[in-house]
């Protein structure tokens, strides 16, 4: 069983909150929704597979995929604080109201994001893999392909349990030799952690800020009682696999 407090917003009191705090409590609510979303997608896709390569492989590439998009959010969320929070008075508000752990995830934010450029693994992967398909990087990692990598793909009846390796292979051995030439294990140990420890310190802020907002207008963000959430799955009996039998039907 789940417990949570569900809060009522009073919507002639929201109308009346500040555009800029309205802006950065809209903005700053749904990126933690979605970081927790792809947190959770992340663990129920990373868990061991056993069985063919194919399984495998489709399997680890699911899973990266899955840290790249994030890795997109983590420095969009870099964006919304810098846009909304620090462009504003806000900033010197806010800040004075966090606690010393928020104040902690803010310093290690800051000093990660002071380098933006492709030597920053989450902005790198944000700039050239999450959202876009860089030509010139595809073509470098093309060029650099060995003789001896094996280059696959698997065909499905089914056009969602096609997987095509190769491309995976390519776009990853891209991404793996700009974060540590050379040293593909260091390269990704290095996304892994950067990745997961910079989603961390976003959700403990965002909380603090959304909190602190939530506080300040205590008129408008009403609770109003508790709901419980009865059947809720365990976190270590969810797991998403590539392949699916049967027919996928979204809608």
């Amino acid at each position: 069983m789940k417990e949570l407090i569900l809060v009522k917003v009073e919507r002639d009191g929201f109308d009346k909150i500040p555009e800029n705090e309205k802006l950065l409590f809209v903005k700053t609510s749904l990126f933690a929704d979605e970081i927790n979303i792809l947190l959770k997608l992340i663990t129920f896709s990373n868990k061991e597979v056993v069985g063919d390569q194919a399984l495998l492989k489709a399997q680890n590439n699911q899973t990266i995929f899955l840290l790249k998009l994030l890795a997109g959010k983590l420095r969009e969320g870099w964006d919304i604080l810098e846009k909304d929070l620090w462009s504003s008075k806000l900033a010197r508000d806010l800040e004075s109201d966090l606690k010393e752990k928020g104040r902690n995830n803010l310093a290690k934010l800051k000093e990660y994001f002071k380098d933006c450029s492709d030597n920053n693994p989450i902005s790198l992967i944000r700039k050239k893999y999450a959202f876009h398909y860089d030509s010139e990087y595809i073509k470098e990692q093309l060029r650099a392909i060995s003789i001896d990598e094996p280059l696959d793909l698997y065909l499905a009846e089914h056009p969602y349990d096609t997987f095509y390796s190769i491309s995976h292979m390519i776009i990853n051995h891209s991404i793996l030799e700009k974060v540590s030439k050379g040293d593909p294990w260091k390269a990704l140990n290095i996304i892994f952690n950067d990745i997961i420890k910079v989603a961390l310190w976003f959700i403990g802020l965002t909380f603090e800020i959304l909190t602190i907002i939530r506080k300040k207008y205590s008129n408008v963000f009403l609770e109003a009682k508790l709901v419980r959430l009865d059947d809720v799955p365990d976190v270590n009996d969810i797991f998403i696999p590539y392949f699916v039998d049967g027919e996928l039907k979204p809608i």
